[in-house]
């Protein structure tokens, strides 16, 4: 029988394959052809499809698939599965093969920084075995959400390799991916590619420095190791100190009520006062109702300032002006036969806002007038936050910051410029 266009394998179509990656691609197989979306070929006459479209419109029963950026591979895979996982594993049949361990660990880890990213969706894609139907290249956590994967159920013999989309060095894994089908399928993949590259047909000279490189990427994969297991320990430090801001002075710019006098008088107290939280017993003992929230003394002097605390979702209001310049001054009137020396009224207003955008907390200043002729102020948590924060930057002393504040009427804010420079110890 006469046969004619009978072309070596692998014969192989390129679609949507960019010029500069094609140039390095075609030149591994035996028989390539460039087809545009509407071109209509007959697959038993090809052995593997290359494609770097999102939404493949040509999936071959028979032929293997290699796939870079595919969003959907036929209604069997889709990669739309949003997740937030960080921790990447690389399971066990790659981790134990060199080369694509090395593939995975050079081109694909990078890609999945911490945050957003999507997975395959997947009824393969499910547990470690993944039914046999899928080796995962790279996945996410317990939850073994795939990133990128090799699927083995096409029908007819047929293998597709999945990788996400921006991957780098593509010949190095289309390379590997003839290499793994010369393995199952050496009729349609007669060679492996790069045979001059092996041992056994270079020079003495070529094994050494293939030998060099092969210690020079053992040593980065072990600084690698050595690297994300530093990150990780760094994120979660940071993670932990994060929590411990929200757990603690966070609280200033976030809370109201009993947790918002906690975190002011544990601020007041970072600036070195004595502070005594009064609580739900110190009320007026006639109307019973309540009095300041808390007392704040200056170290070794009859010094006393009366704080009232309010969070507020909106903007401070004027009229609770009086909870703090009434009742509880009458109150340490007949306590202490004196007036306090200061009243500070403190809130944290808008306080579900971004405290970078928040308006001022009661816009005029005529209004405090009433506070400031009792000696006393409008305090706004953000402040309060900054005047910490300089101390613990070293760009403050404590000491100074108080004198600041006793020193301040009608509306503090702190201000660096205002207060003694960094401390010396």
């Amino acid at each position: 029988m006469a046969q004619f266009f009978d072309f070596p394998h692998p014969r192989v179509l390129f679609e949507s394959v960019p010029d500069d990656v094609y140039v390095l691609l075609e030149k591994h197989v035996a028989h390539a052809v460039r087809i545009g979306p509407n071109d209509l070929v007959h697959e038993d006459e090809f052995d593997l499809y290359v494609t770097f479209e999102e939404h493949p419109q040509r999936l071959f029963s028979r032929l293997s698939t290699f796939s870079v950026g595919a969003k959907s591979l036929s209604w069997k895979f889709s990669r739309d599965v949003e997740t937030y996982a960080s921790e990447l594993y690389i399971p066990d049949p790659i981790n134990e093969n060199d080369d694509a361990r090395r593939l995975v660990e050079d081109t694909l880890v990078d890609l999945f920084p911490p945050g957003p990213k999507l997975a395959w969706r997947s009824d393969y894609v499910k547990t470690g075995t993944l039914d046999d139907k899928c080796i995962p290249l790279l996945h996410l956590g317990d939850a073994k959400e795939v990133l990128a994967l090799i699927a083995t159920d096409f029908g007819g013999g047929s293998y597709v390799l999945a990788l996400p989309p921006g991957v780098g060095q593509v010949e190095r894994w289309f390379t590997w991916s003839i290499t793994v089908l010369h393995n199952v399928a050496s009729d349609r993949f007669p060679a492996a590619p790069g045979w001059a590259e092996a041992a056994e047909w270079s020079s003495a000279a070529a094994v050494a420095a293939a030998d060099t490189l092969e210690q020079v990427r053992a040593a980065w994969a072990d600084a690698r190791v050595e690297f994300v297991k530093s990150e990780r320990e760094a994120l979660d430090r940071l993670e932990a100190r994060r929590e411990e801001d929200q757990r603690g002075l966070q609280r200033l710019l976030t809370e109201d009520g009993h947790e918002l006098e906690e975190a002011v008088a544990q601020a007041f107290d970072l600036l070195g006062f004595e502070v005594t939280v009064m609580g739900e017993d110190h009320r007026d003992p006639v109307t019973k109702a309540l009095l300041e929230d808390i007392r704040v003394q200056a170290p070794g002097e009859e010094w006393t300032g009366l704080v009232e605390v309010k969070g507020y979702t909106k903007g401070a209001k004027v009229g609770d002006l009086s909870q703090i310049t009434n009742r509880p001054v009458l109150a340490f009137h007949r306590e202490h036969n004196r007036e306090p020396d200061a009243l500070w009224h403190v809130v944290n207003a808008h306080r579900r806002i971004d405290p970078s955008a928040r308006p001022r907390a009661i816009d005029s200043d005529a209004e405090l007038d009433g506070l400031a002729a009792q000696h006393g102020m409008l305090i706004d948590t953000r402040d309060l936050f900054r005047a910490v924060r300089a101390v613990q930057d070293r760009t403050c002393t404590p000491g100074a910051i108080r004198e600041s504040l006793r020193a301040g009427l009608r509306r503090w804010t702190f201000d660096p410029s205002d207060v003694e420079g960094p401390a010396s110890h």
